[in-house]
């Protein structure tokens, strides 16, 4: 089995397990069919493991929250008629760097997600940003199916990836991904 089937198979488990917990609303639970075998290949001239991804999902939207607030999480992984658009700075200003080419992979929050970039030497990375952010951008691994799993990890918490770069703290976000990470409650006997 490909890696690519593997992350997608354990992205349906992941919203299954939140479908199940009393303390979690799923609001949005969407995993699409791959893309057209035409679309994975004009893809897969951009980037083989993106279109790997569409092979297995063209469209990933998993959104919840803490039944009681705060927090909650997000995945979006946008459903494309024509391959995502790999721009530059110059195209579209990111702040990633001369000759970097970014693909926004998954929004997790508004004008905010995992941005796959290729370097002019065709090295690969996944940094989560804000929109214009790049250069405070936390780079997180080489390979999108390390993302997902990053993301499943810590519950697509929205703005996660600061956990991983300041350590658990007195913050919401990190407050939302442990409580994320605990067992969840066992509803009282009526």
């Amino acid at each position: 089995m490909g890696e690519m089937k593997q992350v997608v198979q354990e992205l349906r488990a992941f919203l299954a397990k939140l479908e199940e917990r009393p303390d979690i609303e799923v609001r949005e639970g969407k995993i699409g069919p791959g893309a057209s075998a035409e679309l994975v290949e004009r893809i897969r001239a951009l980037d083989p493991e993106l279109a790997e991804l569409y092979a297995e999902a063209n469209g990933i939207w998993i959104e919840w929250e803490f039944v009681e607030p705060p927090g909650g999480g997000c995945i979006l992984v946008n459903e494309v008629e024509e391959p995502p658009l790999f721009t530059t700075d110059e195209e579209y200003y990111m702040g990633f760097g001369e000759g970097v080419r970014a693909c926004l992979v998954d929004e997790n929050a508004t004008e905010t997600g995992g941005w796959l970039l290729r370097d002019p030497s065709g090295k690969t990375r996944i940094v989560y940003a804000t929109l214009g952010g790049g250069e405070q951008g936390i780079e997180l691994c080489d390979t999108i199916a390390e993302y997902f799993r990053l993301v499943m990890q810590h519950g697509a918490v929205r703005h996660w990836p600061r956990v991983r770069v300041q350590g658990f703290g007195d913050d919401e976000v990190s407050a939302a991904v442990r409580r994320f990470q605990a067992p969840p409650p066992v509803p009282e006997p009526a």
